[in-house]
């Protein structure tokens, strides 16, 4: 079976982009199936099962002439409280087939008489690693979590000190500077690295 993934984007609303690998995902998840999958904007094929992101952004009169068997995937948070275009994804999941994100927003659909949602289950899927692993990486990015707010809320303690204490401050900076400047990246990033004593 032939998909089509038709991502509602309004002229000049670049938002819509934000919906472009949720729509990669579905499809490469449809094609591991064996489907032929098509992406269109603003779009609904014919000769396809159309899939329709971003049905808080279309115009809910164009449930006229959409096809019946015609996917919604809501995007949106619904659960929360109410939002002006909630009247929108009312409308097109009344109508159709609807996958969603997420078990509230499956729960008050049910509220409002709409109980044929299906719970969408997302992931990853390797053709969306685009980062070449083999690169050699020269950030170490830290997360802080619960089990790490100890030793953060420390540093951040002894950043607060150092601005007290500017002679201090200034030793540090010089030995951080002195230690970054040793990196093979350094040559990359020396303008940015210029260091000059601020006047206090």
């Amino acid at each position: 079976m032939d998909y089509n993934i038709c991502i509602v984007r309004p002229p000049g609303y670049v938002h819509s982009g934000a919906f472009t690998e949720l729509a990669e995902v579905i499809a490469y998840g449809l094609e591991d199936l064996g489907h032929v999958v098509h992406f269109s904007k603003n779009d609904m094929r014919s000769d396809a099962r159309n899939l329709l992101i971003g049905c808080h952004l279309a115009d809910p009169a164009a449930t006229e002439y959409v096809p019946d068997d015609t996917i919604v995937v809501n995007t949106e948070q619904i659960h929360v409280d109410e939002q002006p275009w909630h009247t929108n994804i009312y409308r097109w999941t009344s109508k159709y087939e609807t996958w969603d994100y997420s078990a509230r927003n499956i729960a008050k659909l049910k509220t409002l008489g709409i109980d044929h949602a299906r719970y969408l289950t997302l992931g990853f899927h390797p053709k969306l690693r685009r980062i070449p692993s083999d690169v050699e990486q020269d950030i170490d990015p830290d997360y802080v979590t619960g089990l790490r707010a100890a030793p953060y809320d420390a540093l951040v303690d002894t950043c607060v000190e150092l601005v007290h204490d500017i002679a201090q401050r200034r030793r540090l900076e010089a030995t951080a500077l002195d230690t970054i400047m040793r990196l093979p990246q350094a040559k990359t990033l020396a303008p940015l690295l210029s260091w000059e004593p601020v006047a206090v």
